[in-house]
């Protein structure tokens, strides 16, 4: 992975999978998915080349949209029974965090820690002259 300040790459050749970095360096999504079981991140890692190739996961199995903000989009991608965080922006995926299945009342939670790391990640980016992914 190459790291570019608030962000770094999920894959050396793709500008569109992205790790939003914390201001302490680390990366509450791929802290997260490297504890994942095996078989649930596979299941990630093949849907993450499917988007870098250009494809689009269809099922609302796999992919839930959870909110629209403006130019971005709050995702919830499904390795069952876990869930990644992705804020999409310009055709950009920037992982954020991930948790096992909230309760429906706490998806409003995990909605706004997502566009929170995302937009700290935004801000410091801004503020080192890389600008936004």
């Amino acid at each position: 992975m190459t790291a570019l300040g608030a962000w770094k790459r999920v894959y050396e050749d793709s500008d569109t999978e992205w790790l939003c970095v914390r201001e302490s360096g680390r990366s509450d999504a791929d802290k997260y998915v490297s504890k994942l079981p095996e078989k649930s991140r596979t299941r990630l890692q093949r849907w993450l080349e499917m988007h870098k190739n250009g494809h689009r996961i269809k099922s609302q199995e796999n992919i839930k949209t959870l909110k629209v903000l403006g130019d971005i989009v709050v995702l919830e991608l499904k390795p069952q029974p876990y869930r990644i965080y992705v804020v999409e922006k310009a055709g950009c995926w920037h992982l954020t965090h991930g948790t096992k299945k909230p309760s429906n009342n706490q998806v409003p939670r995990e909605i706004e820690k997502a566009v929170s790391i995302y937009r700290d990640c935004e801000r410091r980016a801004k503020g080192h002259g890389h600008g936004t992914l």
